[in-house]
């Protein structure tokens, strides 16, 4: 069992979770559940791995993507009705993939950023819905599910990947297969299963900075039907910025991770997938550029402190999937469990004055369930399910400002609980509609302590409580959609889909005259149509997409600055909104050995209704409704070249890239606009033949563009400079690498 610090009423205590263990919930879940068809998934992952083996990078770059994202085993992602940008191994690899964040700019209407002053935490914006702040309570709109699992916290989820079997980014409401919090869309990343062949995949690379990564995985048999997989990263950033103030460079950090998998598949229609990850990551906090003092136009930044930031956690997931005759069908039982711990100190001022430094502790652990069933009866296929999740969260936070010591924190408990089913039926051989709907219910419990003096023990990590409460939200979501498909190569679809995002309870609290005061669910009603479709011989591949959601209670973090305490952050529902645009994808192969991939999305907002004051001024106008809403970039677009080149002594492959991303805003207020971004990218590779052997050259970001992530705003008051600026979390300039990979 499990033994945590819990906030009471009057004072700290001690209080014992009545829950055992994480890792033997997943294994009983897992062992003891009904659980699908893998072997094939297994097969199909095998083969798509080996494929840079045998052919070019544009021949991988062409082939088929299989993807997950409908539930029901292997999809091919042009035969799925909704807006997906897809990446199988083969395709990472041909495309000479890194990490999440460098796919950001590469899709429309896509921004897969991390939060600037928090180093690992995801923030992650789709069609202009994306959120701008660490306090753990206040619910992703873009959820990360890691092999089928949910990431309740979005830290540790940014760092570089590797071992990697494909990556998924579903556009648009998810909410009837994948529940809550998915109302921008939901990003699905896998990790390679063992396969029944002996297989190996080793990268060692060096960039600016310098920065180092090694990596590598092995997988193979060990008993008939069994197979073991263990991958292992390591990466050491001595730092790529050097603070103007005394010279230090910052951002440096460590990282450590291992993965272990087992398969075991006893017999042709049973498969039991266990994985285990544990990481660490280590460094020292990000540039952090205040506007008030240095350019948005160049690298320059004075911080005083350069604060420490530790990340580490575990988990394990297991997947049965049995095969049965009922529906010719498939059973599968997902089960996983988390737990993170975080801490990082930042000077939040960005100033080279002692006025503001802000340190934050998270501890965090989850556990979740889906038991689903996939099957088709005739001319109805179904897929149903039930899906359960739980979370205990805690943050303490302690700050100096100007010389005042104020600590205060909370923790939330969820339970969730999701029920869903979705039938599609063939009308005929050409057009099919699709009617499903989720229910959800979310009960939540939360302890806060406001944040003041002499509050907090930090020794014990007890605070003094300020108040707690518990509320329960439930909702139904429906989907309704069609698909029409004319020809094999083309299809049209269409669907409207309702989104719930949970409400909760801030526990970030800054305002003595708070109380409790839960914010509410933020639904959102979203229509799409769009088409994909193969022309010219599968030498022109053209996707497109358009979209219109209508959101009510948006939740948002209002931070208002506060001389005494730094900031005051309020969690509430500020307005409703509506969102549209389109999104195209292209892909053109006339020339053999040249392909040509283009993309452009337009995203356009208002607000419809305003709740709060929104720009500062004190009063609901027209000024508030002026307002472009957050982590909205109108127009995103690019283009990349991949050219492959046979040699004697092998394949020279050379892929171009040039993306573009308008500026946006980090907050309701529109204060320190993101710089638009115009990247140049570069990657030359050769490929020895016969030999498995990959030496890469590449360039990021060539022209050197100033681009940033989210921070915050400072008072102008003196004792923050007097700038009265935004802060600017700053991302790298240009950077030059070399790599090698071996696989075999």
């Amino acid at each position: 069992m499990i033994i945590g610090t819990c906030l009471t009423s009057g004072k700290a205590s001690t209080r014992l979770l009545r829950r055992p263990s994480g890792l033997a919930l997943a294994a009983a879940a897992t062992l003891i559940s009904l659980p699908s068809l893998a072997s094939a998934q297994n097969e199909t992952a095998a083969s798509d791995a080996s494929a840079t083996q045998e052919n070019s990078a544009t021949q991988a770059a062409m082939g088929d993507i299989i993807v997950t994202a409908t539930k029901r085993g292997p999809a091919n992602v042009q035969e799925v009705p909704a807006a997906i940008s897809a990446y199988g191994a083969a395709q990472l690899e041909a495309l000479n993939f890194r990490d999440l964040e460098s796919l950001s700019y590469k899709m429309p209407n896509v921004q897969l950023d991390s939060f600037g002053a928090v180093p690992g935490f995801a923030s992650f914006s789709i069609r202009g819905q994306g959120i701008a702040n660490t306090q753990t309570t206040l619910e992703p709109t873009v959820g990360t599910f890691v092999d089928g699992i949910y990431q309740g916290v979005s830290a540790g989820v940014v760092f570089d990947n590797f071992d990697l079997e494909g990556i998924e980014i579903l556009r648009g409401p998810q909410g009837l297969l994948f529940g809550r919090n998915v109302t921008g869309g939901a990003v699905l990343i896998k990790t390679s299963k063992p396969t029944m062949n002996f297989t190996g995949n080793f990268r060692a690379k060096i960039e600016s900075g310098p920065n180092y990564t090694v990596n590598g995985t092995v997988s193979g048999p060990i008993a008939n039907g069994l197979a073991l997989k263990l991958a292992a990263y390591y990466n050491k950033d001595e730092g790529y910025f050097k603070d103007e103030l005394d010279g230090t460079k910052v951002d440096r950090s460590e990282t450590f991770i291992i993965r272990p998998g087992l398969l075991w598949e006893p017999a042709d229609n049973v498969s039991l997938l266990v994985r285990g990850e544990h990481g660490q990551n280590d460094g020292n906090a990000p540039a952090s550029k205040n506007l008030g003092l240095y350019s948005r136009k160049n690298f320059k930044f004075a911080n005083n402190v350069h604060g420490p930031y530790h990340t580490d956690w575990d988990q394990v997931t297991g997947e049965i999937n049995i095969g049965t005759g009922f529906g010719d069908g498939t059973i599968t039982n997902i089960a996983g469990w988390r737990k993170l711990y975080f801490l990082a100190t930042q000077d939040a001022d960005a100033t080279p004055l002692q006025s503001f430094l802000a340190t934050q502790r998270i501890y965090q652990e989850q556990f979740s369930n889906e038991l689903r069933y996939a099957g088709t009866f005739g001319d109805l296929a179904v897929t149903t399910g039930v899906f359960y999740f739980w979370q205990d969260v805690k943050l303490i936070e302690d700050r100096l400002v100007s010389g005042n010591a104020l600590s205060g924190g909370g923790q939330q408990k969820t339970n969730t609980l999701g029920v869903f089913a979705q039938l599609d039926w063939s009308v005929t051989d050409e057009f099919k509609l699709s009617v499903g709907a989720r229910y959800n219910r979310d009960h939540k419990e939360a302890d806060v302590s406001i944040i003041r003096a002499n509050n907090c023990n930090l020794a014990t990590l007890t605070c003094i409580d300020s108040y707690s409460g518990a509320k329960t939200w439930s909702d139904v979501t429906p989907r309704i959609g069609f698909e029409w498909e004319p020809r094999e190569d083309l299809m049209v679809y269409g669907y409207y889909a309702k989104g719930f995002r949970s409400g909760g309870f801030p526990i970030r609290v800054t305002d003595t005259k708070a109380r409790n005061t839960p914010f509410d669910p933020e639904t959102q009603h979203a229509y799409e149509l769009g088409f994909k479709g193969d022309f010219f011989d599968k030498r022109m591949r053209l996707n497109v997409a358009g979209f219109f959601n209508r959101i009510t209670g948006l939740q948002r973090a209002i931070i208002e600055n506060d001389p005494v305490v730094g900031s005051i952050q309020s969690l509430t529902n500020t307005a409703d909104a509506e969102i549209k645009g389109f999104e195209a994808e292209v892909r053109l192969s006339f020339i053999d050995h040249l392909l040509i991939f283009g993309n452009v999305g337009y995203t356009d907002g208002n607000f419809t209704k305003v709740l709060f004051d929104l720009s500062g001024d004190r009063v609901i106008d027209s000024k508030d409704f002026a307002l472009m809403l957050p982590r909205l970039a109108p127009w995103t677009y690019g283009i990349s070249l991949l050219h492959d080149l046979d040699l004697p002594i092998g394949t020279l492959t050379t892929n171009l890239t040039y993306n573009h991303r308008d500026r946006t805003f980090y907050d309701d207020a529109n204060r320190g606009p993101l710089p638009s971004a115009d990247l140049f990218d570069a990657n030359l590779s050769l490929t020895f033949a016969g030999t498995g052997l990959t030496a890469s050259i590449y360039g990021k970001n060539l022209t050197n563009r100033v681009t940033a992530n989210i921070n915050s705003p400072l008072p102008n008051t003196p004792a923050f400079g007097g700038t009265g600026a935004a802060i600017f979390s700053l991302n790298k300039g240009r950077v030059l690498g070399a790599e090698l990979r071996y696989r075999f």
